[in-house]
């Protein structure tokens, strides 16, 4: 083979493989959220679950955030259709878990705050709370 052949070679794959690069860094694999816990958790787990599925991890929190209560977390974007207004997370072991109250419907947008609990006590408490409030809101009276 020529050494034009050779070039021309080399300068395709050469721009295949510049391509192929640029497309990976444009498709995000993940949508990130803040988890907002209700108290300082001992410590925060590395990924999130969705029943037994892992489906995204803790983005390197700064101390800030730490120091907050408050932790990005990047979720597949196979799984974000499981997340909307009525999604919580709650720490048990070493996982953070995503949990549906109730499905509303509403997505949340990337870098949303999704409401999280340090224990499973504490979850159960604002279920208990929520339904509460939902059985006796056509008890009480009505605000003008």
């Amino acid at each position: 083979m020529s050494l034009f052949v050779w070039a021309f070679l080399f300068i395709l794959m050469d721009s295949f493989i510049m391509s192929e690069q640029c497309r990976a860094a444009d498709d995000k694999q993940c949508i990130t959220y803040t988890i907002s816990f209700d108290t300082l958790p001992k410590s925060i787990p590395g990924s999130v679950y969705l029943n037994k599925a892992p489906i995204g991890a803790v983005v390197t929190p700064s101390s800030d955030q730490e120091n907050s209560g408050n932790v990005s977390v990047c979720i597949d974007k196979k799984f974000v259709r499981h997340i909307d207004s009525g999604t919580i997370c709650y720490i048990s072991g070493d996982k953070i878990y995503l949990y549906n109250i109730w499905a509303t419907g509403e997505k949340l947008n990337e870098n949303s705050v999704i409401p999280g609990f340090s224990s499973n006590l504490r979850l159960f408490m604002h279920e208990v709370k929520l339904l509460l409030s939902t059985l006796l809101r056509p008890l009480l009276p009505k605000e003008q």
